[in-house]
């Protein structure tokens, strides 16, 4: 059934939920980058490819930084001190945002001048490489470290990391 009210996004004050909700948009921006350098390879350059590809580094260079700071300097933390399995959860998590932030390094000067890319099928793969690292790492995440802290954190600790979540935005 289709609701005729689009759903309420979750805010700070559900600093979890609001997570999971930017690993949807991490998914429909990276599916945006798989999209547009395949037109890229496909029919070349246009404005409107570049309009679309500003869209992407847009939000990955300043949502998407936002959402990795999130976790790693406050999330992360308090959930690898809480048991060694978290611990090593959290550090294969951080070895993933290593991944995904060297692909972005390599990724984003492309994006913002598609004219200016020389091998599209290249730019087409790293794209490729991107989307399907962000596929396991939010999988892993979300079935794993976000369901522990679910159960884990307090009212309090989950009141004090959307606190700060907000106060990284300037909110």
């Amino acid at each position: 059934m289709t609701h005729p009210f689009p759903e309420v996004a979750p805010d700070f004050s559900q600093p979890l939920a609001l997570l999971r909700a930017c690993h949807q948009r991490i998914r429909k921006h990276a599916g945006f980058a798989v999209e547009l350098t395949q037109q890229l390879h496909q029919q070349g350059h246009s404005a409107a490819l570049q309009q679309a590809a500003n869209q992407v580094y847009r939000y990955f260079s300043s949502a998407g930084q936002h959402h990795h700071a999130d976790e790693e300097q406050d999330l992360f933390p308090i959930l690898a001190g809480r048991s060694p399995e978290l611990a090593e959860q959290v550090r294969i998590l951080l070895a993933q945002h290593q991944q995904l932030d060297s692909l972005w390094a390599q990724l984003a000067p492309q994006l913002q001048d598609l004219g200016r890319v020389q091998d599209s099928a290249a730019l087409l793969a790293l794209s490729q490489q991107l989307a399907e690292g962000y596929a396991q790492h939010i999988r892993l995440e979300e079935d794993g470290l976000l369901c522990q802290a679910e159960q884990q954190l307090s009212q309090d600790a989950l009141h004090q990391l959307g606190q700060r979540m907000a106060a990284r935005r300037g909110l």
